[in-house]
């Protein structure tokens, strides 16, 4: 049975730095308890890019930026901005996590491992260049 997180409210804002990309402020604190039972609370004020996908990627994996995976995107993204939550996460996990809410949301199979294999190459450098 698929179960369906809430999807966190944000607000589309400039990024100070780029007034290029559109970030979102988190409005309130949203929580996501993932399956093995840990409870992520992103705090009100977060900003996040909710899914960094490259535009060309949007057409053939089928996935935009917000909207519907906008929990994705700002879990994942707070568990990057923290390190882990400063080590309660190792990397995998937190690329793991991205994989389970992308199972929830009933995203199907091979779009979600494309995602989860994008930020495994990806994701090193907003790791800090490690690959764990």
């Amino acid at each position: 049975m698929i179960t369906y997180p809430d999807q966190p409210d944000t607000d589309p804002t400039k990024d100070d730095n780029d007034i290029n990309d559109t970030l979102y402020v988190l409005r309130s604190d949203y929580t996501y308890k993932t399956v093995a039972g840990y409870s992520i609370v992103v705090p009100a004020g977060f900003k996040t890019d909710e899914v960094s996908i490259p535009r060309l990627m949007w057409t053939l994996i089928g996935m935009v930026p917000d909207g519907y995976y906008r929990a994705v995107g700002v879990v994942h993204d707070y568990l990057y901005s923290t390190k882990g939550l400063n080590g309660v996460f190792t990397r995998k996990q937190c690329d793991d996590i991205l994989l389970e809410i992308l199972t929830l949301e009933g995203t199907p199979r091979w779009q979600r491992y494309a995602c989860w294999v994008g930020v495994r190459i990806g994701g090193v450098p907003h790791w800090g260049g490690v690959a764990t």
